[in-house]
């Protein structure tokens, strides 16, 4: 995948930091948004403890979600916030690791489309491997007392 800086990203590039990785894209009008503002907000809750934490948006779709759009998104939500596109087959590739369902849905007029997507946010602990999964009705201080129990603090 492609961060927000153009940056290629790897699997490997996350080990040694907690993940906490949601899927979604950047046109989505409120479960993506609001997630990531729960991601943030729980980060934040947790002081230093939140710092140890990377949280990582990958979008589902790449068609629109070019690296500049992803940087000007995750941008809104905070800089520590790290935002993933790329070609259609590196997207399949990373949600099929992730077990993750998405399609492209045209609107009624067939001028557009929405992106139904899972919404789980996914806790990878540092060794790379999975932890803890949430989903996206988890609210900020909710999310901090999972994080903060998981992490073992």
């Amino acid at each position: 995948m492609t961060d927000q800086s153009g940056k290629r990203v790897t699997e490997k590039d996350l080990l040694g930091h907690y993940t906490l990785i949601f899927f979604g894209y950047t046109y989505c009008a409120d479960v993506c948004p609001t997630t990531l503002q729960v991601i943030m907000a729980a980060r934040t809750t947790l002081g230093d403890e939140g710092r140890k934490i990377v949280p990582v948006f990958v979008t589902v779709d790449p068609e629109r979600d070019s690296v500049e759009q992803i940087k000007g998104y995750v941008g809104n939500f905070g800089s520590d916030l790290v935002g993933l596109t790329g070609s259609a087959a590196d997207v399949e590739r990373i949600a099929k690791a992730y077990r993750v369902y998405y399609a492209k849905v045209p609107s009624a007029d067939g001028k557009d489309y929405a992106m139904d997507h899972s919404s789980i946010l996914y806790l990878m602990g540092p060794d790379g491997k999975f932890r803890k999964h949430f989903t996206y009705t988890t609210d900020a201080a909710g999310l901090a007392a999972a994080l903060r129990e998981a992490m073992g603090s």
